[in-house]
């Protein structure tokens, strides 16, 4: 049976970034996480857009210093979200609010 690429070996997609092979799920023998990734892209981006079915007070927080920090270098971010099961808490996205100040554009889709 053949074995499987190292976790670090990336697919080069034209005009993109790189593409890991594996999950991020931290089953990977390095313990490469999403976050870890999401963090890293968020520091060198140009500009961010974040499509997501709801947001969590809890994952905002992981990513909320680094969103301002974009924001702060002049980073446009777009996110947009939804109201489907009532699963995105107002607390949520007050704190977006409260904390990236400017270059925001949050955008919330009600579903019926």
């Amino acid at each position: 049976m053949a074995q499987p690429a190292p976790a670090a070996e990336m697919l080069k997609l034209p005009g993109e970034f790189p593409v890991y092979q594996f999950g991020l799920t931290g089953d990977t023998p390095a313990k490469e996480h999403l976050l870890d990734y999401l963090r890293s892209s968020i520091r060198n981006a140009e500009r961010i857009d974040i499509i997501v079915s709801f947001l969590m007070v809890s994952g905002i927080n992981q990513l909320i210093d680094d969103l301002a920090e974009a924001s702060a270098r002049g980073v446009k971010i777009r996110i947009l979200t939804g109201t489907y099961l009532g699963i995105t808490p107002p607390e949520a996205l007050y704190l977006l609010k409260d904390k990236i100040r400017k270059n925001l554009d949050l955008r919330i889709y009600g579903s019926p």
